[in-house]
């Protein structure tokens, strides 16, 4: 009918523009490289792109950008990059992701008394893992690990507690989250 037609036109539009939509609950400042010096749980949101035919030189990867906010006040971000993804084993898929994100978090920390992330640079290097269940052709549960950095190449002057002394100071304490998402397959 002329309904379904129109319908599956909207469809077939949105699916030219996004490939996935991940919504998901991350605990903050949590994984296995970095030190935990943050509060919160982060909400994450996330939009995928079709993969170009000019990244086909390098296996098809989805471009993706995103957003990350933290409940607490700490660190929150906004992100992009390119995200690879391999199916294996039935429904069960696996992700690799690497980009950049821009941050709100301290540069260096703070000496309140409370300790805070010295991520040293606004802009760090960003890479991600999920792995994933496929429970319908279009939608998927999967956990997820990201991690953030500038990979030491931030320097800062900082004062050395002396007098007059300043010293310059690679900060790179690195940032992770991890959780849960929900991905939406158009």
């Amino acid at each position: 009918t002329k309904k379904q037609k129109t319908n599956l036109k909207k469809e077939s539009n949105w699916k030219n523009i996004f490939s996935e939509v991940r919504v998901g609950i991350l605990l903050h400042d949590y994984g296995p490289f970095s030190k935990n010096e943050e509060d919160g749980f982060d909400g994450n949101f996330e939009i995928l792109f079709p993969s170009p035919k000019s990244l086909s030189f390098i296996s098809s990867p989805r471009p993706h950008i995103g957003i990350t906010y933290n409940s607490a006040g700490d660190t929150s971000s906004v992100y992009g990059g390119l995200h690879w993804e391999l199916s294996f084993w039935k429904n069960w898929f696996a992700g690799l992701s690497i980009g950049g994100m821009v941050h709100d978090g301290h540069l260096v920390g703070d000496k309140d008394g409370k300790p805070r992330k010295s991520l040293g640079c606004r802009a760090l290097f960003r890479e991600a893992v999920n792995v994933g269940y496929r429970l319908r052709k279009q939608h998927s549960i999967m956990l997820h690990l990201d991690h953030s950095s500038n990979a030491s190449l931030c320097e800062k002057n900082t004062r050395d507690g002396t007098a007059e002394g300043r010293h310059n100071v690679v900060l790179n304490e690195g940032l992770e989250n991890v959780g849960i998402r929900y991905g939406y397959k158009f």
